[in-house]
């Protein structure tokens, strides 16, 4: 009896091995996540914030996401809802790009590791950073017969901004004028810039 036994349990051991090795066999292995961006590229002005959304699928679930850039003069990226996405099996995420003053190109490349240790990634996202337009300055014509323009309370230009002027400018008594460091005054013909109080 005790031989019937021993080998009953015996058998009852190595069926259970044998049906465990073979459901886990069964299980095929989730897909690496997918990380398609909306767009592959971003242009935007010097001094200015853009976003770019990006598709994540990921059927192990999203452990993390990064956003890098290659080219760091021209701005920072972040991606503003991460966390709501850990976990998920797909979503959206938002990347914010903040351009500095510097023009040029760089590129943005999204990581994104399941929690399966796979990882996906972006083709890069290319990213110019363009230099303002001219700002224009030019009034109606006034008491002079000619374009003016009258500044009657505190005005800042710039900084890292260009202006095109094309009437006279007149800093009125109750107004001033100031000029940021690094910006750009273009000039069309002769111009008479008239301060009747302070100009800084």
């Amino acid at each position: 009896m005790r031989k019937i036994m021993s080998m009953l349990a015996a058998v009852l051991v190595i069926g259970t091995v044998v049906f465990i090795a073979s459901c886990s066999s069964d299980d095929p292995a989730k897909p690496a996540p997918t990380v398609t961006a909306a767009s592959s590229t971003l242009t935007l002005i010097a001094d200015t914030t853009a976003t770019v959304t990006v598709d994540i699928s990921a059927a192990a679930g999203i452990k993390d996401i990064t956003a890098t850039l290659d080219n760091a003069a021209i701005g920072t990226v972040e991606i503003t809802n991460k966390a709501d996405l850990v976990d998920k099996l797909v979503g959206t995420a938002t990347l914010k790009f903040t351009s500095t003053f510097t023009m040029g190109t760089g590129n943005i490349t999204i990581l994104v590791s399941d929690n399966s240790l796979q990882t996906g990634t972006t083709a890069p996202i290319v990213v110019t950073v363009t230099d303002h337009p001219p700002l224009e300055v030019g009034g109606a014509v006034g008491t002079t017969g000619t374009k003016e323009t009258h500044i009657t309370k505190a005005t800042t230009w710039g900084p890292h901004l260009t202006y095109h002027v094309t009437s006279n400018v007149f800093v009125e008594k109750e107004g001033s004028l100031t000029l940021m460091e690094g910006t750009t005054v273009i000039v069309d013909g002769k111009i008479l810039v008239h301060c009747a109080r302070k100009l800084l």
